[in-house]
């Protein structure tokens, strides 16, 4: 299943209709009549590879899926993952912003390339598009190896995987959004995988040591058992810090509240009040744009992230932290 699109010569952007206004407001500027091409999606040109904000959401059946499973249609490494995106995920009961594709999770051995990552309620379920249509020149064996091989490792280390054949996607997705749905609902509770801005096809998929896109085992060691001495010393630091804290409180209580300053949080560190664009753009002290959007939904935008340059900031934020600590969540298209 392929998106159809329509494109121009020299437009920036991919159309849902022939006849969207946007052409008829170019041809009012005096460029002349305009004639659009009708494509696939997956075959648009980079630099067009932005939905036009007229056309698409005065379509029938437009819905905050539609703009997402673009996305994955032209990332996706195989027309089994688009399949995947519009016969399954929207039917998990979830979000856009709950699923991310092409994320690098880390083992201790290797890092491996995850087609899909799901968080629902805490829970955090790896989705992989597995069969002989995605590798038909692939040796049978030396191909099913390697993906045991994945999936027990990923298993042996904490992550919850769920493996879709590329026939029971295309064939059976209720087969798959019940299985997917199981999975979430039986999942351990676990820290979120960070998000990917990897949905560019173009770009490298290298692996980072450190990064925000990449995932650390999960284990931890049991810490040792203190000997009495270390009890003891334990026990006289415990001491003086409550009555460091008992007599902090009372110095307190004698100066009041308004001595303390109210531009310092609880653990200490400065916190900088959301800033007003300048210009319409956001300063460079405080980068992270946040947008408010028609349903009135608290949008923020990092730097290099897809739709960053073109968002008109309402709010500016110095850290996504501070953009979330003000209600706002990160955009779902990175």
């Amino acid at each position: 299943m392929r998106t159809k699109v329509f494109v121009t010569r020299t437009g920036q952007r991919y159309h849902a209709v022939p006849d969207c206004p946007s052409f008829e407001d170019a041809e009012r500027d005096g460029r002349g009549p305009i004639r659009s091409e009708s494509i696939a999606l997956r075959d648009v040109d980079e630099s067009q590879q932005t939905p036009c904000g007229r056309c698409w959401h005065i379509q029938p059946g437009y819905d905050e899926w539609t703009l997402w499973t673009h996305e994955v249609e032209l990332s996706a490494e195989s027309e089994y993952e688009t399949a995947f995106a519009r016969l399954v995920v929207p039917r998990l009961g979830i979000r856009p912003a709950d699923v991310s594709t092409q994320v690098d999770v880390r083992t201790p051995s290797r890092a491996y390339r995850i087609d899909f990552v799901i968080r629902s309620s805490g829970t955090t379920v790896l989705i992989e598009i597995d069969g002989r249509m995605k590798s038909p020149d692939r040796d049978v064996a030396g191909w099913q190896r390697e993906v045991d091989a994945k999936r027990a490792d990923l298993l042996a280390h904490g992550h919850r995987v769920v493996n879709l054949s590329t026939t029971r996607v295309a064939n059976a997705p209720d087969q798959c959004v019940t299985e997917v749905m199981a999975a979430l609902k039986d999942a351990p509770k676990r820290p979120q995988i960070a998000r990917t801005d990897a949905l560019d096809p173009r770009r490298p998929a290298a692996v980072e040591s450190v990064s925000r896109h990449s995932v650390a085992p999960s284990a931890v060691s049991a810490p040792p058992t203190p000997s009495r001495g270390r009890l003891l010393v334990t026990g006289l630091v415990a001491l003086g810090v409550i009555l460091a804290a008992v007599i902090g409180w009372q110095t307190f209580s004698q100066v009041g509240p308004d001595a303390a300053g109210s531009d310092v949080s609880t653990t200490g560190e400065e916190v900088d009040e959301p800033g007003a664009p300048e210009n319409g753009e956001c300063p460079s002290h405080q980068p992270v744009k946040g947008n408010i959007n028609a349903e009135g939904e608290k949008i923020f935008h990092e730097p290099g992230w897809r739709y960053y340059d073109a968002t008109d900031p309402e709010a500016c934020f110095a850290t996504a932290a501070e953009a979330l600590s003000d209600g706002f969540r990160e955009s779902s298209v990175q």
